[in-house]
């Protein structure tokens, strides 16, 4: 393997870390043994924090492997090796610069965990590898994914990301229009993935982000000045009586499709009630609790489960909207 050699000279002048090569069929028969290698090529990553090597099961391109070495090893201060016997890496590792080979990881879906460089949690890391190691031979082929970035910024155009850390999942090779987002704690990390993976087996819960928004009534919502944001209230109400001749003519002039999904109309209803109040916080504080909500449907019906992620769903778009 060439990336080997590439490997080697990167690392040259590391005195941590070593690049070895050796030949299973060779000098290296008792290794090979030793550590139940079935096939080649097979890349360990051994650190002095455990007796049982990292089995490297990610992309095999020079960058994946060198930050997926860099965040394995004390060059980044990091320990991802669990003590056990099945401790395996499952996870393709991405740096803030390695951004734009995120489109070109070839999967259906990729689960992306996105942390700060200078405060990413280990916990979380390892959480994700036992993730990925649960889920990697799901029918679906979702690839798992860490970036470490340090401004969440570089993910704005394509992302609702507005803090970190987050999973984002992306649906295709296309980012646009593709990404759910998830704000992501210690306590829900393995709901949300079980979910994620639900999801896409029975079709129970909605993935998709804009379930539940009205994109006309998000643009709008950006109001700026008290007049704005009332007569958007007025022509919410308006709405909500959807037979009447005044709202058939709200409809026509924001091109709202016959047939569309209208019943979040209330709750926007009261987003721009709070928001004309000098209440914008009720909204990251409603945000979080759903994002809680979220983090455990497995306690949660159906119907209701729906309705959350609509709710978070709008109460997001309205936060990036005004910018909170």
């Amino acid at each position: 393997m060439p990336v080997i050699e590439e490997l080697a000279d990167e690392f040259s002048e590391s005195v941590n870390i070593q690049i070895v090569k050796i030949d299973g069929d060779g000098d290296g028969k008792r290794m090979r043994k030793k550590y139940k290698v079935g096939g080649y090529p097979t890349l360990l990553l051994f650190t002095d924090s455990s007796a049982h090597p990292i089995t490297y099961n990610g992309s095999r391109d020079q960058k994946s492997l060198s930050n997926f070495i860099k965040l394995a090893s004390k060059v980044e201060n990091k320990k991802y090796v669990e003590d056990s016997e099945q401790s395996q890496s499952s996870v393709i590792y991405l740096s803030e610069g390695d951004l734009d080979s995120l489109e070109n990881i070839s999967s259906n879906k990729k689960l992306v965990l996105v942390q700060h460089k200078q405060l990413s949690s280990d916990f979380l890391s390892s959480s994700w590898n036992q993730a990925a190691q649960v889920f990697r031979n799901n029918a679906n082929g979702v690839k798992f994914v860490e970036l470490h970035i340090t401004d969440p910024s570089v993910l704005s155009s394509s992302f609702d990301v507005s803090d970190l850390p987050v999973i984002i999942e992306v649906e295709s090779d296309s980012f646009e229009n593709s990404s759910c987002v998830q704000q992501v704690t210690k306590d829900n990390i393995m709901s949300l993935v079980e979910r994620i993976f639900s999801i896409s087996d029975n079709g129970d819960v909605l993935s998709d982000r804009n379930a539940g928004r009205l994109f006309f009534v998000d643009k709008r919502i950006r109001f700026e000045n008290t007049e704005d944001g009332e007569n958007l209230l007025r022509d919410i109400v308006v709405m909500l009586d959807c037979d009447s001749t005044e709202a058939k003519a709200l409809f026509d002039k924001y091109n709202v499709e016959h047939g569309a999904d209208l019943s979040m109309l209330p709750y926007y209803q009261k987003i721009v009630a709070k928001i004309l109040a000098k209440e914008e916080s009720w909204l990251k504080s409603e945000s979080n609790r759903l994002q809680s909500m979220i983090g455990s449907l497995d306690m949660m019906t159906k119907s209701d489960a729906h309705y959350a992620m609509k709710r978070a769903n709008i109460l997001k778009a309205s936060i990036a909207g005004r910018r909170l």
